[in-house]
């Protein structure tokens, strides 16, 4: 829009690794979702969607997207620092 490259990324999963505390939070917080809408804990996957959307449903919480505790995120998906990196990648690529 007018010049300006939006991307989008987010997780679709409240509750991600029992270790982390702040999952009781974003899992207390999707409950206010309705009952079947993807969501990270904050924010629903259709809310996330700005521009092109690289994915929408990482196994990650909001949280988790932004690296907020000690780095504790699924031990089976996708490292939030990955997503960073490869984003920074695309963006130098494209010369922005």
């Amino acid at each position: 829009v007018n010049g300006i490259r939006y991307y989008s990324w987010s997780g679709a999963k409240p509750t991600t690794n029992f270790l982390d505390p702040t999952d009781l939070l974003t899992g207390i917080t999707s409950l206010f979702f309705s009952s079947g809408v993807d969501n990270d804990g904050l924010v629903s996957s259709c809310s996330s969607r700005l521009g092109m959307v690289i994915r929408d449903d990482f196994n990650m919480n909001h949280l988790d997207e932004v690296n907020m505790l000690l780095g504790l995120h699924d031990i089976w998906s996708t490292d939030p620092l990955t997503v960073f990196r490869s984003h920074a990648n695309r963006l130098k690529k494209a010369g922005l």
